[in-house]
């Protein structure tokens, strides 16, 4: 998936089960938002597998941000499809303010989520 600067915007790697996707950016805010949400919309169509969002690389989101990812969410959610994992401090805080763990399954790591979510598939 491709940015408008052509920079890869989101690394995809498929996983058994999972479709792990990380965003390949340190800030998800209103600068890259639109192209994110785009990115997640397009690879939905091609992908039917359980998602797996990797924040690891994001070290800052704003309002933007937030909304793509419950965008991202609203578009998996008719089969429950989507978990997030490996949001840092800054961000697990914005997800704790909006309480997004009570909307979408959160883990500390890859590797958790992986493991507790192989366990249910």
């Amino acid at each position: 998936m491709r940015s408008k600067e052509d920079k890869q915007l989101l690394n995809v790697v498929h996983e058994d089960k999972f479709t792990i996707v990380t965003p390949e950016l340190e800030h998800l805010d209103s600068h890259v938002a639109a192209d994110f949400k785009n990115a997640f919309s397009e690879l939905l169509k091609e992908d039917t597998h359980f998602m797996l969002l990797d924040l690891n690389r994001v070290t800052f989101m704003d309002s933007s941000g937030l909304a793509a990812i419950v965008f991202c969410f609203q578009l998996t959610n008719i089969n429950d499809k989507l978990a997030i994992c490996g949001a840092g401090e800054r961000v697990m805080k914005l997800f704790e303010l909006t309480q997004m763990q009570s909307v979408v399954r959160i883990f500390a790591t890859k590797e958790e989520a992986v493991a507790t979510l192989s366990k249910e598939a």
